[in-house]
């Protein structure tokens, strides 16, 4: 079987935390800030998936670990 999958499903308290500001007509983290999982560059694999998710990212992990 081969699965494809375009982007993960993150947290998100995690995703609303992060430090954003408008740089002409789109929303980028905060030039010099990090964290786990995240920076300037955007978010990486080990960002937070943690809980609460949407239905959409609950049912997108749920068929994840299915397939696995």
């Amino acid at each position: 079987m081969i699965f494809l999958s375009s982007s993960r499903v993150y947290s998100i308290p995690a995703l609303t935390d992060l430090p954003l500001e408008v740089r002409g007509e789109r929303l980028e983290i905060t030039e010099g800030a990090a964290g786990t999982g995240w920076s300037a560059a955007g978010v990486a694999e080990n960002f937070s998936t943690a809980r609460p998710r949407s239905l959409y990212g609950a049912t997108k992990l749920a068929a994840e670990q299915f397939i696995e």
